[in-house]
């Protein structure tokens, strides 16, 4: 399952590329920023099933990482090609943010349940 979390990322992360190569309106900057929030969000799941955590706050937290991944996906979509007045990527970022502090906390509470 955890090789398999890895195989998935790649798969997104090429099949993300290649869709960005053949469409013209989707712009390099989006494709890049896609792929890295494709990125970030495969290890965090990686980091996640390889974690400590008890079973049920990892199929929690796996399906809370997938749905942010994906709101960050449509952010990166829609958001503009410059990083001066994105208000995207400050979105992307506190976000991840958040993502991050809910594994930390669910490490945390995971011990004490």
């Amino acid at each position: 399952m955890r090789l398999l979390i890895i195989y998935v990322g790649v798969g997104l992360i090429l099949l993300n590329t290649l869709i960005g190569l053949i469409l013209p309106f989707y712009n390099n900057f989006n494709m890049l920023s896609c792929d890295l929030i494709i990125f970030i969000n495969t290890f965090l799941l990686f980091v996640l099933l390889n974690s400590k955590q008890k079973d049920g706050f990892k199929i929690s937290f796996s399906f809370l990482i997938t749905l942010i991944a994906a709101t960050q996906f449509i952010f990166g979509l829609i958001m503009s090609n410059t990083f001066e007045n994105n208000f995207s990527i400050i979105l992307i970022t506190i976000l991840f943010f958040m993502q991050v502090v809910l594994l930390s906390l669910g490490n945390l509470f995971s011990r004490h349940a």
